[in-house]
């Protein structure tokens, strides 16, 4: 009875109804969520999770392509609901109110953003357009931050840390001796800044072609601003409440020349001059 039902409904049900389901028990991911915890009740979407390219999606996105077919059944329905008999119709259409009412979007927390008037204000100007700069500090506000200051400063250059998701993990900078070092710093862990690091430090900054240094804000501001002069020397422009290094490889060239100055063994300089 509930086939033959079925096959009597209109043909754009027929279809959208079964893409509903099926598009939704994919959204629900790998396990089955309740009230917010995810159960080892295995679904469907386990059979893609490690298949390749599948494994980067988020299945929580698949629902985008459950709202137009969701759209068809309730016009559908709607429709049929205003054609029925005036009782029928109140209270289809009273039915229908209280199932779309389940969809109002409930409130999004939300903190107001602000940048440094480094980045809102003429000094960010300084900055050559399209230069690779590195802003500090590299993983406060889960990495988001430094976008929105980017985007305050009108996306005038490229950054080495920012806010991407991969492997499983959220990924804020690339890999290295100085980045790993500075997010050792901000977290408050012993980090190694003895001469040999000092060198491996400025060799990123030549691989990572870094023209501009910024230290604005953060718990560990004055740790990474004693480790950047370290680095590079002392700061080329301050203002907005930041601290800026120009030119960085032609202060990295200064440090070297700097550190054969004082005699030091040639494996302490970097090993890009």
């Amino acid at each position: 009875m509930a086939w033959d039902r079925f096959r009597r409904t209109a043909p754009s049900i027929r279809w959208a109804a079964p893409l509903v389901v099926f598009t939704s028990v994919l959204a629900l991911g790998p396990h089955l969520p309740l009230g917010g915890v995810t159960t080892p009740i295995p679904l469907s979407w386990i059979a893609l999770n490690s298949e390749p390219l599948v494994e980067k999606l988020d299945p929580a996105r698949l629902m985008v392509v459950a709202w137009l077919p969701i759209a068809m059944v309730v016009a559908v329905t709607v429709d049929r609901a205003l054609r029925s008999r005036e009782r029928d119709r109140i209270v289809r259409c009273g039915l229908i109110a209280i199932a779309l009412a389940t969809l109002t979007p409930a409130a999004i927390p939300a903190t107001a953003a602000a940048a440094p008037a480094y980045f809102t204000g003429s000094h960010a100007a300084t900055i050559p357009t399209g230069d690779t700069v590195l802003i500090l500090p590299l993983s406060d506000g889960s990495g988001l931050e430094a976008l929105i200051w980017q985007a305050e400063a009108g996306l005038r250059w490229r950054m080495v840390d920012g806010n991407a998701y991969g492997q499983g993990h959220t990924v804020y900078f690339p890999a290295s001796t100085l980045t790993n070092t500075l997010a050792g710093l901000e977290s408050g862990a012993p980090v190694n800044t003895g001469p040999a690091a000092m060198s491996a430090m400025r060799d990123d900054l030549r691989r990572l072609r870094v023209g501009t240094v910024i230290v604005a804000g953060g718990a560990g501001q004055q740790r990474e601003l004693d480790l950047v002069r370290r680095l590079l020397g002392p700061q080329t422009y301050v203002g907005g409440g930041a601290f800026t290094w120009h030119n960085v490889a032609e202060l990295i060239v200064r440090a070297s020349a700097q550190n054969r100055q004082r005699g030091l063994p040639p494996q302490y300089v970097s090993a890009s001059d």
